[in-house]
């Protein structure tokens, strides 16, 4: 799932700007009709992870939807920083600040569906 998203720039800008940028300054119906389609999406998204992780309840599902969407909209912005930043990374004492985004939201899906299963 993580390489997919890294697979798929646009979107992980559009989530990374989602709650930033996106859901400011827009009518409250425009609001309510873009999270009905969200809420629905979702849902999609849940039943469809359910098939390949089958241990997984459908409220458990829905919410490594939710994490996923949270997680990538945090880690995209640190994985392609500015260009000020990018070459301030180039100095090795800050090569650990580099975040490879299929590799550090691969590892986190990973901790979070075993804490969600934990829960069970």
């Amino acid at each position: 799932m993580a390489r997919s998203l890294a697979d798929r720039p646009v979107l992980c800008d559009l989530l990374s700007a989602l709650g930033s940028e996106l859901e400011r300054n827009i009518s409250a119906e425009a609001a309510r009709e873009f999270k009905l389609a969200h809420v629905r999406l979702l849902g999609e998204l849940a039943a469809l992870l359910r098939r390949y992780i089958t241990v997984l309840t459908p409220s458990a599902a829905r919410e490594l939807v939710s994490l996923t969407i949270v997680y990538t909209a945090g880690l995209w912005p640190f994985a392609h920083p500015s260009g000020a930043v990018a070459e301030a990374q180039r100095d090795p004492e800050l090569a650990d600040t580099k975040v490879d985004f299929a590799d550090r939201l691969g590892r986190t899906l990973h901790i979070a569906v075993t804490g969600l299963l934990s829960l069970r």
